[in-house]
């Protein structure tokens, strides 16, 4: 029998700048007014349900479950595609949670780890599946992001969030999507890229193959007793960053003097893609872990720095993000 099928290419997600005033409570479909461009493969909600069952009880006179007993309900989503002039913003905010604006259009976002408190911010995501198939999941928060560049195009973008398992079906449908915006991507020939001893870093982008910086929150959706089948907020647990590049060799092997002599460093990576279009990772005091590798025909230098190796300096953030866009603010309760 035939059926209308559900197009990729249909499919629509709408995301805010602002969190949720409260817990449990959505934003109303009026904030969601963000409408992505997204890889068609991605961006799925991955809803999972966890129950009791008696499966493994003795005393039924047989090996099968006689109870099932919902106990939680959890979703997850997946967050993917080119890095534009607002997503240069809402990404970082929402994985490292807190930020500070300044300026007039163009507005200057600086973004660093929330240390204030341990309860983390929480968005709501629109989901649209097909004409008839929308929702708006609740209590979503950033577990992990990650934002990588190479030679030309667009900036790339991953982030996986997490929901309390609360989902409000279709009764709040907008009356018509917001249009989508012409986005203005941060392109990887726009970025800059400065190495060197801290307050001293000089730019070596002509070596820089490719590069990605990954953040996780360490978040957790809090269960406790009478809470019923969902979280009961979202906690910020313990927070990392971590940083790749792939640089091209010298014949005067410069990095590898750098890894002898264990020397702390610090990182930019600076990306202009115009007034209203930026976005900068600084690390103040890093040291590099450095492997080397082929690619193509030359030699290059594989650098990280993670949990050990990323320092927080006094008066010194490990790392401090800078986006310049449009948007006004982030983190404003709704």
């Amino acid at each position: 029998m035939a059926y209308v099928v559900q197009e990729l290419r249909d499919r629509v997600v709408l995301i805010s700048p602002n969190k949720q005033t409260t817990y449990g409570t959505g934003l109303a479909i009026g904030n969601l007014l963000r409408r992505l461009r997204f890889d068609k493969a991605g961006n799925f909600a991955n809803i999972s349900r966890e129950y009791f069952s008696d499966v493994e009880l003795a005393g039924k006179g047989h090996y099968f479950p006689t109870v099932r007993a919902l106990t939680a309900k959890d979703v997850q989503m997946q967050l993917a595609g080119e890095v534009d002039d607002f997503l240069a913003g809402w990404v970082p905010v929402f994985g490292m949670m807190a930020v500070s604006t300044a300026g007039t259009n163009p507005y200057t976002h600086t973004i660093i780890f929330e240390q204030t408190t341990r309860t983390a911010p929480v968005t709501t995501v629109y989901l649209q599946d097909a004409s008839v198939v929308k929702s708006r999941y609740l209590d979503m928060v950033m577990e992990s992001f990650r934002i990588s560049g190479s030679q030309r195009g667009p900036l790339q973008y991953q982030c996986s969030l997490r929901g309390s398992g609360s989902i409000t079906e279709g009764s709040l449908t907008p009356p018509a999507l917001p249009t989508l915006p012409t986005p203005v991507y941060l392109m990887g020939n726009d970025t800059d890229i400065l190495v060197g001893v801290p307050a001293s870093a000089a730019s070596i982008k002509e070596r820089v193959r490719s590069w990605e910086v990954e953040v996780v929150s360490g978040v957790e959706q809090h269960r406790g007793p009478g809470g019923g089948t969902v979280a009961s907020f979202a906690k910020i647990g313990v927070q990392r960053a971590r940083v790749r590049l792939r640089i091209a060799a010298k014949d005067s092997d410069d990095l590898r003097t750098l890894m002898v002599n264990d020397t702390l460093q610090e990182l930019q990576i600076n990306t202009n893609s115009g007034a209203a279009a930026q976005l900068n990772f600084k690390f103040h005091n890093l040291y590099f872990k450095m492997t080397p590798v082929a690619d193509g025909n030359e030699q290059c230098w594989d650098l990280v720095s993670e949990d050990q190796d990323m320092m927080k300096g006094a008066g010194l953030e490990p790392l401090t993000v800078t986006a310049i866009n449009a948007q006004a603010t982030f983190l404003v309760g709704a």
